[in-house]
């Protein structure tokens, strides 16, 4: 007689907290209580919380804790970045005193490597909601760390360390610009990508170490971060423009003038999809200061024109092309996924891929309990693989947090 067989238990479907896209679906919700930070692996496997500025490992497919009695876990950070091997990991902590100390982990035993002090160290950036600084920097090899620091918000004060993994020796060097330093960029050829801020004007500029001058400087490139994929880099912050730069075509022609036809095409694809999105996220608003915002941005959207004609707009030119947003908000960070550029801006975020002859935006991720950036629930993004983590404050600002780490089908959006 057949014995019957025992049906398998079922694994509950992992519920986020947001709206996805079909190509993306949740792996797991971390078991997390103040989290302000996520770093995921280079394969996503594992996830770096930084929870209460404590660091806690998980695995992200069961969402259990990993590594409990090693050195790294429980370790105090404010920040954190991995290895593009994923061999290594970089934390960093202020202290009472105003220093940071910076300390480098090996991986998997959690040993402590080495550790630097990083004098006045500070994390202040421009970057609206809800901004995470691009802090800690691998470069591609994952032999030199870099390190921004900015400390009381003076730009004179601005400064960048340079941290050899192997031996843990350190210098630094203030850029000659009395800007502060938003985010830096390792390039190839020893080439530092810096997004640089000051009262009278943002520029974009590339660097070498210890230089007196940039190699180029642009006026009209905006932008809080930055991220280098599929060969070029991408810049991102500002609340209407994003700009996709060919280093070497840039670089041979770096005088060439803006074309204002370009811009002007570009205005014309993008501006009804702007409203589009506005409209839509206006029937959301609840609560008069929210429909006031939402008058005020389709005035806005006006009046940023006429300021990009009269004043420093857009660049557009070999080298550089300027993408108008689709989505309204500055977006506060970017990170690789798989050939394209995932944005966050607060409420959602989004892929950017260039396509032929134009850059096509696919929102990934909305929070629907959200229709404006301000008091963002979405705090931070982090990317491994094809696998995307978001910190997200369920209480805004109460305490209570969730890290939602989510896998996205790279193949079906047209990203592998």
């Amino acid at each position: 007689m057949a014995t019957a067989k025992t049906a398998a238990t079922k694994k509950p479907a992992v519920k986020s907290p947001f709206a996805l896209h079909p190509t993306v679906s949740a792996r797991s919700n971390l078991p997390t209580a103040r989290a302000q930070d996520v770093a995921l692996s280079p394969d996503g496997a594992v996830a770096l919380v930084i929870d209460g500025r404590a660091v806690r490992l998980f695995d992200t497919r069961s969402a259990e804790a990993m590594m409990s009695t090693a050195p790294l876990s429980g370790a105090p950070a404010e920040h954190a970045a991995w290895t593009p091997k994923g061999d290594r990991v970089a934390t960093i902590v202020r202290q009472p005193d105003g220093d940071g100390v910076l300390t480098i982990w090996a991986l998997p035993s959690g040993e402590a490597l080495h550790r630097v002090v990083v004098p006045r160290f500070g994390t202040f950036s421009h970057g609206m909601p809800g901004v995470t600084a691009p802090v800690l920097v691998f470069d591609e090899a994952g032999a030199t760390l870099f390190v921004r620091s900015t400390t009381d918000l003076k730009p004179e004060e601005s400064a960048l360390w340079r941290v050899d993994v192997a031996t843990g020796a350190a210098s630094s060097w203030c850029v000659p610009v009395k800007a502060l330093i938003e985010s830096v960029l390792p390039g190839p050829d020893d080439v530092l990508f810096l997004c640089l801020a000051s009262t009278v004007a943002m520029t974009w500029s590339a660097w070498t170490w210890g230089a007196a001058t940039p190699l180029v400087a642009l006026d009209g490139v905006i932008g809080f971060d930055s991220v280098i994929t599929n060969g070029h880099l991408w810049v991102v912050g500002q609340s209407r423009w994003a700009y996709e730069i060919d280093w070497q075509t840039l670089r041979a022609n770096p005088t060439e003038p803006s074309d204002g036809a370009a811009i002007a095409a570009e205005r014309t694809r993008a501006t009804p999809l702007r409203a589009e999105r506005l409209d839509e996220l206006a029937g959301r608003a609840r609560g008069r200061w929210q429909v006031d915002h939402f008058t005020w941005r389709r005035a806005s959207e006006e009046s940023a024109v006429r300021d990009e004609e009269q004043f420093t707009g857009p660049r557009s030119s070999p080298g550089v092309r300027a993408y108008l947003h689709t989505e309204p908000f500055p977006a506060a960070q970017c990170a690789r996924l798989g050939r394209g550029v995932l944005l966050r801006d607060g409420v959602s975020l989004c892929a950017l891929d260039h396509v032929r002859d134009r850059v096509v935006e696919t929102r990934l991720v909305e929070d629907l309990k959200k229709c404006v950036p301000d008091g963002a629930r979405m705090r931070s993004v982090s990317v491994g693989g094809s696998v995307v983590a978001i910190v997200w404050d369920k209480t805004l600002g109460g305490g209570a947090s969730l890290v939602s780490v989510l896998d996205v089908d790279l193949e079906a959006l047209g990203l592998a």
